[in-house]
């Protein structure tokens, strides 16, 4: 018979579909044995080939041990790794103590341009712990071991080790494979051949069978053909669901699956409408037609379609559903079979996928950098977000435009130049500064580097773009502001969070302390720094670190080469944004201000024309001596002396001259601080001495004529010799006084009791012994001076 004519035969029914069945598991098994042996060979092969890697490895390091000692093995480790004859991805060696002398790995020389260090480093550890599997072996000699060894062997690296064992399970594997494959399609063409239809198999199945019109069936029992037999086993642990309806959509039969998907019992489903148990929703919850609505009414096969079932308790189910119509005699409906399985799984997993592409998607797009795939010819498939707002198009407009539209310069001008040459291998070739070409025709500098995708020379490249306008104005005012930085009059100091080594200082810093760059970099702020201990700088630090203050200012002293100081005013502030973060301290010379402070703080209590304290020095001192006597319980004394009749030095002399008597005055009284006197000028011609620890009576007066004397010898003036006289007036604090006494009420008695000696006729002394506050004096006496 020919064949045509034979495949369009009908074929017999149960008896040949149960043969067929037969045909095609022996087919299947035969087929499954055959890829069993397949892949035991390889893994065979793979592990005696690797077995094999692992002797020749160890025999090469024990011969190069033996001869060399661990001398120079970095450069045999290296040698062994990029051989690549024994498939080698990484290969170390340690000493006993866990030293490692010898390190390399295939992956050494990998990096991406633009990325972290960090991230580069994590990447090529993935990628070794991807090419194969560590193992490790010692060297032992004389019992014991002298280094060990562990390295990463690729499989597919390493050359096969192929033994008439393993060459003989490999044809088993093809032969069995093949016979399997050839069974299994005659088996296909037989089935292919016209029958009953399907569906009227499912139907006789549902109802139990049909034995009297087969008459071969006679001797199996209704169950072996109902749909609670063998097929409805089989559909049950593949977890397909089937609903049979007949021609007025009420269930005939209902499986396990289906019972438990849709929340029904067989007793409880069997004689109702397939919409009122089976209710498939869409995304929006709007109903759905059932599919087996639909096969019955068009007498069809519906196409596989996903959805949510409802069940019956309100649990939502993933599904895929389809259904076919059932034909019986005479070709008329005989209702239809409804298929489904739980594809919640399945979404998860596509969900999961569809996740992990929007997120490296998002990755993508969120690079500082302008990504570009392009196909061998320079057409673009593939463009992130920052590449289009780049180039200032619509994502979807660059998709097939080429390379040359977005960057004419210099692949148009200059056709020897390619966009391939961009590529690590010739980041140290001289290229031509790629030129990008916006929408707008303004044009833009381009950094590119250009690596292939796939093993394949070229093959589709993948670009990875970076705008350097704002790269070349931060370099223009790097240059700008390093200027400014290196001639500025302050000093600058820039120095690491971690260490406060130095990184960078000025000129002016390094011509004020007279020392190197180089002596500098060794240095940190606290070994030049005076006047502010070690600690106080590291509170400072720490406030800085925490936030807690945008910059401090102290004062210091910095230390010179020499070992000399001088005075500065430091400004100190932290930057994060630097990598790794650094202080900078800008320090100011304020030693011509030091010296102003100086002199405004002597003014402040310096009498301008002598040089002897003024009234608020006295007033000061005066308060210290009263507290000190009360104290001691000592007495103080205050002489209040003014010059006898100096309007008449004025007149005669002049003022210069005046003002040169009393300088030569306050000279001849100073001198006599060596008694721990305290000598000021109030005003004009009015002076204070200042006594502590007077003593009683007699010795106040004998301080008085000692002070007197002091008064009476002439004054060298110039070419001149001017004598002149004073008047006196003496108030004496007893420190075992009941009452307390202020230093302005104790100066005001001295003036009175100099005020009494004048009005008695000059050249005398008034003394108030004893005086407290202001109340009279327990005793006062007026007498001329001798």
């Amino acid at each position: 018979m020919p064949f045509k004519q034979w495949f369009q035969s009908p074929r017999p029914d149960l008896p040949g579909r149960g043969a067929l069945l037969l045909w095609m598991a022996v087919a299947s098994v035969l087929m499954v044995f055959g890829v069993i042996a397949l892949l035991q060979a390889n893994r065979l092969e793979a592990s005696v080939g690797i077995d094999e890697s692992e002797r020749q490895l160890r025999a090469a390091i024990e011969t190069r041990l033996a001869a060399e000692g661990s001398e120079g093995l970095q450069g045999f480790v290296r040698t062994l790794v990029n051989r690549g004859t024994i498939g080698l991805r990484y290969l170390s060696i340690s000493v006993p103590g866990g030293t490692t002398v010898a390190e390399a790995s295939a992956y050494e020389g990998f990096s991406v341009p633009m990325i972290s260090p960090l991230y580069v480093e994590r990447l090529r550890d993935f990628m070794l712990n991807q090419s194969g599997e560590r193992r490790r072996f010692d060297i032992r000699r004389d019992g014991r071991s002298v280094a060990s060894v562990e390295y990463v062997s690729a499989p597919e690296a390493v050359a096969a080790a192929r033994t008439d064992a393993i060459q003989q399970l490999l044809w088993q594997g093809w032969i069995l494979m093949l016979g399997g494959m050839l069974l299994l399609g005659v088996g296909v063409t037989f089935y292919l051949r016209p029958a009953r239809p399907p569906a009227m198999q499912w139907a006789e199945r549902a109802r139990g069978g049909s034995v009297a019109t087969e008459t071969h069936d006679a001797g199996r029992t209704p169950a072996e053909h109902s749909f609670g037999g063998r097929a409805a086993q089989a559909l049950n642990r593949l977890q397909r669901g089937v609903i049979i309806v007949d021609a007025d959509i009420r269930i005939r039969e209902i499986n396990k699956v289906a019972e438990r998907l849709t929340g029904w019992s067989r007793e409880d489903a069997v004689g109702r409408l397939v919409y009122s148990v089976f209710h498939p929703l869409a995304e929006d919850d709007q109903p759905l037609t059932t599919p087996a609505e639909t096969a019955v009414r068009e007498r069809c096969e519906t196409f596989a379609e996903e959805c949510r079932l409802r069940a019956r308790d309100g649990a939502m189910h993933a599904i895929e559903m389809q259904a076919a119509a059932l034909e019986g005699a005479g070709g008329k409906s005989d209702g239809a079979v409804l298929f489904f399985h739980d594809i919640s799984d399945r979404r998860d997993n596509v969900d999961r996928l569809r996740a992990d592409a929007r997120r490296t998607q998002d990755i993508v797009d969120h690079l500082d950098e302008g990504v570009l795939t392009t196909d061998a010819a320079g057409v673009i498939n593939f463009a992130n977000a920052r590449a289009a707002r780049m180039f200032g198009y619509k994502r979807g407009a660059l998709i097939g435009a080429t390379v040359t539209k977005l960057m004419p310069v210099p692949f148009l001008n200059m056709p020897e130049v390619r966009v391939r040459d961009y590529s690590d291998s010739q980041a140290g070739a001289r290229l031509p500064r790629v030129v990008g070409w916006r929408q707008d025709a303004t044009t833009f500098p381009v950094e590119l580097l250009a690596q292939p995708l796939g093993d394949e020379a070229d093959g589709d490249l993948v670009l990875v773009l970076r705008d350097l306008t704002q790269q070349l104005r931060k370099d223009n005012l790097s240059l700008r502001m390093g200027r400014l930085f290196d001639y500025a009059a302050e000093e600058i100091y820039v120095f690491d969070a971690q260490s406060l080594y130095f990184t960078e200082v000025n000129r002016s810093a390094q011509r004020n302390l007279g020392l190197e760059d180089e002596q500098l970099a060794r240095m940190t702020p606290v070994m030049i720094t005076e006047g502010v201990d070690a600690d106080v700088l590291q509170d400072y630090y720490l406030h800085l670190r925490s936030g807690q203050t945008e910059h401090v200012r102290y004062r210091a002293r910095h230390r010179r080469g020499d070992g000399t100081s001088y005075p500065v005013e430091v400004r100190l502030s932290y930057s994060r944004s630097e990598e790794p973060p650094v202080f900078m301290a800008m320090a100011t010379d304020c030693s011509e201000q030091e010296a102003a402070e100086s002199r405004l703080a002597r003014q402040a209590m310096q009498d301008e024309l002598t040089g002897l304290a003024n009234r608020a020095a006295v007033m000061h001192a005066l308060r210290d001596a009263l507290r000190e006597a009360v104290q001691a319980g000592g007495h103080l004394a205050v002489l209040f002396l003014d010059i006898d009749h100096f309007k008449r030095v004025n007149d005669r002399y002049g003022h210069e001259v005046g003002d040169a008597l009393l300088r030569a005055i306050g000279q001849r009284l100073e001198g006599m601080r060596g008694d721990g006197l305290t000598v000021a000028r109030l005003s004009g011609d009015e002076f204070v001495v200042l006594r502590p620890q007077a003593g009683d009576r007699a010795q106040v007066e004998a301080f008085v004529e000692r002070v007197r004397e002091t008064m009476s010898e002439p004054f060298a003036v110039g070419d001149r010799s001017i004598r002149v006289t004073a008047s006196f007036g003496v108030a004496v604090f007893r420190g075992d006084a009941e009452d307390p006494v202020e230093a302005g009420a104790l100066l005001s008695q001295a003036d009175r009791a100099m005020y009494l000696a004048k009005k008695a006729g000059r050249d005398r002394v008034h003394v108030y012994f004893g005086a407290e506050g202001g109340a009279k004096p327990a005793q006062r006496e007026t007498r001329q001076a001798n």
